[in-house]
């Protein structure tokens, strides 16, 4: 939750008119309103957003429709209570903006949409939960452990997408080859790509920098359940524990915010010899040294 309002408040959020700034997506409108999409405009001047906050049992009343900016609505609602009998005591504007963020979401990729009553509801509901975990925390307090990497790899959805990616780093050039191979259950995977990159500084920022881009072709293409495989067990420990590591925390943090994009989304580490197609196409491409290969290759 940290990590999505952070990236609310930098503007960082995945919205329509931010990928059609990155040149991922070509419009930028709401899919509710039509209107374009801003982080302003998502959770609090959009018709259906400010449904949402009127089923929502604050006080004071705030129009959100008057709002400027997101960090404006982050300010003022500060100062603004649940009303009884909700049970909630916390700031509510994080759970609701999440559930009308994911609900959005549901609507892109799977063409399921929600009632404002329901939205609201599911963000209280999801703030009662947080406020129960946390007083069982304080009742139970454990002990202070490392951090440690236990991969739990969860049944998929059925219609999953895998993404094989690796990445091929020269050390005296700093260019690197990045290849991402995906498969699933639909007519036309599977398919592979790959990218040369210049200017990079190490192995891991290679392996990053392919996962990054496999997810960015994966949100241009609309699949909505990815699940992505990688033999770089530092990338992975890092995504799957949040491990703020210095040298890439750029690219993961692009990753956190292009994972809001999917309906389900995993990380897997892969052994290097379940692997070898994508670690074979990454050297090819680095050994071509061609600026883009088709992303499209049969």
């Amino acid at each position: 939750m940290q990590m999505f309002l952070w990236s609310a408040l930098q503007d960082a959020l995945p919205t329509g008119d931010n990928l059609k700034r990155r040149k991922i997506k070509l419009d930028a409108q709401c899919p509710r309103c039509g209107q374009q999409e801003t982080t302003l405009h998502i959770f609090f001047t959009c018709s259906f957003a400010m449904k949402v906050w009127k089923q929502t049992p604050l006080y004071p009343a705030v129009h959100t429709a008057a709002l400027q900016s997101f960090k404006e609505g982050v300010i003022i609602f500060r100062k603004l209570n649940c009303l009884p009998p909700s049970g909630i005591s916390i700031n509510i504007l994080p759970w609701i903006c999440w559930a009308i963020w994911t609900s959005r979401n549901q609507l892109l990729f799977e063409d399921r949409g929600l009632a404002p009553e329901e939205v609201a509801i599911k963000g209280l509901n999801l703030a009662r939960e947080w406020t129960s975990i946390q007083s069982n925390r304080k009742a139970i307090t454990p002990p202070i452990q490392r951090s440690t990497f236990k991969q739990q790899i969860t049944t998929p959805h059925p219609e999953t997408v895998y993404c094989k990616t690796d990445a091929s780093w020269d050390a005296t050039s700093n260019f690197a080859g990045l290849a991402w191979i995906f498969s699933g259950p639909h007519p036309s995977m599977p398919m592979q790509g790959s990218i040369y990159r210049g200017f990079v500084s190490s192995p891991l920022m290679a392996e990053a920098l392919a996962v990054r881009s496999s997810i960015q072709l994966a949100a241009t293409l609309q699949i909505p359940h990815l699940r992505v495989c990688s033999d770089s067990q530092t990338l992975i420990k890092a995504i799957i524990n949040r491990a703020m590591v210095k040298e890439i925390i750029g690219v993961v943090a692009d990753i956190f915010n292009l994972s809001s994009l999917f309906s389900s989304i995993s990380f897997i580490f892969i052994p290097r010899g379940e692997n070898c197609d994508a670690d074979a196409l990454a050297k090819l491409t680095l050994r071509l040294r061609s600026s883009v290969t088709n992303p499209f290759m049969g």
